[in-house]
C-alpha cells in the first residue's frame, strides 16, 4: 500500500538532539522516555514528543514490538519540533496507530533510546524486561498489508482459533495440548479447509503461510517482548489477539499442509516462552540453538534473553556489554554456565574458579563445528549462537557417558581461551566416512537384501550416505567389538543407539528384516549430514562430528552425558563436539577406568 503524501503542519528547526535520559540520583531508578504521538489526520506529517517518564510511577502507555526493516527511503517525522528520520516500517506503524483526535503514548525503541548513546542503551537494555511487562499492552505491528491480502489469513487463523476455544476456556500450555484427540473433527474440518483442491482455498492456505512468514516471527527479541503483557497484532488495517496466531499456529502444525511450516513451528516457540518464563539462560539458549530466531548484532542472540530467564535476578554479571566483541561475549557467558553453582565436594563454593569439583558440562553438547576452518575469534569449545544448531536426536536420549562422576574445571589460562578439564581418553578414529556422498543408485542392498527403496531426486537423498559407506569396506569388515553382528551394530551406530526392537529388526538375521528396515532411513537422517560414520582403532561403530578425521580422539570429561572429540594441535587440543560410539554410553568408559583399563588425564 502506497503511503499517502504528508502535510506539514510545523515548521521544524534542524534534527533532533537526544539530551541526556532524566532520573532521580537514586542508582535503583529506572527512567525512560516515552513518545506522546499528537492526534492528526491520514495525510498530515507524523508529529511527535519526547516525554521523560520513571518506570516505578507506573506510566501509562503501548509497548510497540515490530521490525526496524530497511533503512530506505527513510521516513521523515517531527520528534519535538524538530526533524528525525525513522525507517519505512516504522514509519506505516506510527501512522497506523496515530489516533484523529487525541494523542498516544507509546515505547518505541527507536525513537525512546539515544541509538548512539551506548551507555545509555545499555542501561535501556537492561529494562527491557520491565518496559514490556508494564504497559497496558504491547503492540505487535506485522507491517503493511501488501496488495490487501490478510484478509483471508485472518479468516482462516480466526476460525482455527474457534476451534480449540470452543473446547478449551484456558490453556496454559500448548505442549500439554492432545489436539489429535480432544479436537479430531476440528483437526479434520481444517485439514479439508486449507488441503482442498479448490483454487481459491488454496490461496488461503498460501496467504496463511504468508501472514507467519512477516519478519517479526524471526526476531529474537520478540521472545521477551510478548512474554510478559497482553499482545494485539497489527497487519495493515486488520488486528487480531496474538493469543489466537498462537492457538491457530497449534492447530495448523498438526495439519497436513503441503509447505514448510518452520514459520508456523516458530510461532509456537514463541508463545511457549510466554509460559514457562524464569528458566536458566543456558536451558534457553540451547533450546533455541535449533531455531532460526534471528539479530541484527550477534550478542544480542544472548542478551535479548536476559530478561527471560532468572540469572538476571540471581547472577550480576550478565549484563548485556556492546563494548567487548562477539566472540569475548560467548566466551564469557560459557564460562559463566561452566562455572555456575560451582562447589566443591563439602559444599563450598570456590571464587577464583582455579579449580573445582562438581560441574556441568552439559553447554558444550551445543558446540557443533560447520567447518574445518576455526574462526580464531571463537575458542573450540565456545557454542556459536550466532549460527544454527542442526536439530538431531542426541537431546532425546538421556546418556550418561561420565557415569556418576560430576565435572572438574582444572584451570582457565590468562585470556580465558584454553579450557582443562579432566576425562578418559577412550579411543582413536581409525576410519572415517562423509555422511553426504555422492550416489547414483536408489537402491540401498546389505548382503544382496533390499534395505529400502527411495528415489535419488528425492529431498531426502542424502540417505544413501549409508550404502555408501557399507560398501566402501564396512560390508567386508572381518573383525569388530561387541556382541552384536555386524549387521545389528552397524544399524545401531548410524542410528546413534535407536532402539532396535522399537525398529524391528533387534537380533533379527539381516536377510528376514524385511519392511521393518525402512524404518531405518528416518532414524539415520536425524543425525545426517551433521554426523560422520566411524570406526575406532578399538573396532566400535558411532558418530562423530562432520570435520572429524582419522586419529581424533574419543574422550568423556567427567559431568558431560556424551562422548567428546578432540583433535591435538600442538600442545593444545581443538574440541569438535559430541558425538555416539556402541558399548560407551552408559558409563562403560568409568567401569574400565575402575578395572585399570582407563587411566584419568
Amino acid at each position: 500500500m502506497p503511503t499517502p503524501p504528508v502535510q506539514m503542519t510545523t515548521i521544524a528547526q534542524g534534527y533532533y538532539k537526544y539530551a541526556p535520559l532524566a532520573g532521580p540520583a537514586n542508582t535503583h531508578s529506572r527512567p525512560v522516555r516515552l513518545l506522546k504521538i499528537l492526534p492528526g489526520s491520514e495525510t498530515d506529517v507524523i508529529e511527535c514528543i519526547l516525554l521523560d517518564a520513571e518506570l516505578d510511577t507506573h506510566p501509562e502507555y503501548e509497548a510497540l514490538s515490530y521490525v526496524w526493516g530497511v533503512s530506505t527511503p527513510a521516513i521523515t517525522i517531527i520528534c519535538c519540533g524538530q526533524l528525525k528520520t525513522v525507517t519505512p516500517n516504522l514509519g506505516a506503524a506510527l501512522r497506523r496507530r496515530r489516533l484523529p483526535d487525541k494523542s498516544r503514548r507509546m515505547w518505541i525503541d527507536a525513537i525512546c533510546i539515544d541509538q548512539e548513546n551506548l551507555v545509555e542503551r545499555l542501561q535501556q537494555v537492561a529494562l527491557m524486561r520491565d518496559i514490556y511487562s508494564q504497559p497496558t499492552r504491547v503492540i505487535v505491528w506485522l507491517g503493511d498489508d501488501e496488495n490487501n491480502i490478510a484478509h483471508a489469513a485472518v479468516f482462516a487463523i480466526v476460525f482455527a482459533k474457534n476451534s480449540i476455544i470452543y473446547c478449551v476456556h484456558e490453556i496454559q500450555s500448548i505442549s500439554d495440548m492432545h489436539l489429535d484427540d480432544d479436537f479430531g473433527d476440528d483437526i479434520d474440518a481444517m485439514e479439508d479447509l486449507l488441503g482442498s483442491s479448490d483454487w481459491y482455498l488454496q490461496r488461503i492456505k498460501r496467504q496463511v503461510q504468508w501472514f507467519y512468514e512477516r519478519e517479526w516471527f524471526e526476531r529474537i527479541w520478540v521472545l521477551q517482548e510478548v512474554a510478559f503483557s497482553h499482545c494485539m497484532m497489527y497487519i495493515g488495517k486488520l488486528e487480531i489477539g496474538w493469543k489466537a496466531v498462537a492457538l491457530a499456529a497449534t492447530v495448523f502444525s498438526r495439519l497436513s499442509l503441503n509447505y514448510d511450516t518452520t514459520y508456523i513451528q516458530r510461532a509456537q516457540n514463541i508463545w511457549e516462552r510466554r509460559n514457562s518464563p524464569g528458566e536458566p539462560l543456558q536451558k534457553v539458549l540451547m533450546r533455541l540453538q535449533h531455531d532460526e530466531f534471528r539479530s541484527t548484532d550477534p550478542r544480542d542472540k544472548i542478551y535479548a534473553l536476559l530478561g527471560l530467564c532468572k540469572q538476571t535476578e540471581e547472577h550480576q554479571s550478565l549484563k548485556a556489554d556492546y563494548e567487548i566483541t562477539v566472540g569475548e561475549t560467548y566466551t564469557r557467558f560459557t564460562r559463566h554456565f561452566i562455572e555456575s553453582q560451582t562447589t566443591s565436594p563439602d559444599g563450598i563454593r570456590l571464587q577464583d574458579g582455579l579449580y573445582a569439583s562438581w560441574r556441568d558440562l552439559e553447554i558444550l553438547d551445543s558446540v557443533s563445528h560447520s567447518s574445518a576452518e576455526f574462526d580464531t575469534d571463537f575458542p573450540s569449545w565456545i557454542p556459536r549462537w550466532d549460527q544454527n544448531l542442526p536439530s538431531d536426536a542426541f537431546s532425546e536420549h538421556p546418556w550418561n557417558v561420565s557415569g556418576l562422576h560430576r565435572a572438574s574445571l582444572r584451570a582457565w589460562d590468562g585470556e580465558n581461551r584454553h579450557l582443562v578439564l579432566k576425562g578418559l581418553l577412550i579411543s582413536t578414529i581409525e576410519i572415517v566416512w562423509p555422511t553426504k556422498p555422492e550416489m547414483e543408485d536408489d537402491q540401498l542392498e546389505l548382503d544382496g537384501t533390499e534395505y529400502f527403496s527411495y528415489s535419488s531426486r528425492s529431498s531426502h537423498h542424502e540417505s544413501f550416505w549409508i550404502r555408501k559407506i557399507w560398501d566402501s569396506g564396512l560390508g567386508g569388515l572381518t573383525s569388530w567389538a561387541g556382541k552384536d553382528t555386524k549387521e545389528e551394530a552397524f544399524v545401531r551406530a548410524i542410528t546413534a543407539g535407536a532402539d532396535c526392537r522399537s525398529l524391528g529388526f533387534y537380533h533379527i538375521p539381516i536377510q528376514f528384516f524385511g519392511n521393518a528396515l525402512r524404518n531405518l532411513r528416518e532414524a539415520a537422517l536425524r543425525y545426517n549430514p551433521w554426523y560422520s560414520f566411524f570406526v575406532s582403532e578399538g573396532g566400535h561403530f558411532g558418530l562423530a562430528p562432520k570435520i572429524a578425521q582419522p586419529g581424533d580422539m574419543i574422550c568423556t570429561f567427567y559431568g558431560g552425558r556424551h562422548l567428546y572429540f578432540l583433535r591435538k594441535v600442538g600442545s593444545c587440543y581443538r574440541f569438535l563436539g559430541r558425538g555416539y560410539m556402541n558399548d560407551y554410553m552408559e558409563g562403560q568408559a568409568i567401569d574400565e577406568k575402575g578395572e585399570g583399563k582407563l587411566a584419568e588425564q
